[in-house]
C-alpha cells in the first residue's frame, strides 16, 4: 500500500492536516493540557460535555483556581 491509499483512506480533502494545524495552533496559545482537555471532551456525549463545562464554571467561582 502506497502514500496515496493513506492519504485517501485518514486525510481525504485535506481533513488531517488541518485538524493537525488547528490542534498545534490551540497548543502554542493555550498549552498542552488544551490539548489533551479538549481530546478528552471531545469522547463524550453531549451530556458530559455540558457537565464538564459546568464544572469548569465552578472551578473558576474559586479564586485558588484562577490564573
Amino acid at each position: 500500500m502506497g502514500i496515496d491509499y493513506w492519504e485517501q483512506k485518514y486525510n481525504p480533502n485535506g481533513k488531517l492536516a488541518r485538524e493537525v494545524k488547528e490542534l498545534e495552533s490551540i497548543q502554542s496559545t493555550y498549552g498542552a493540557q488544551a490539548v489533551q482537555l479538549l481530546s478528552l471532551v471531545a469522547q463524550m456525549n453531549e451530556d458530559g460535555q455540558t457537565k464538564t463545562i459546568s464544572y469548569v464554571e465552578d472551578l473558576l467561582e474559586n479564586p485558588k483556581y484562577k490564573k
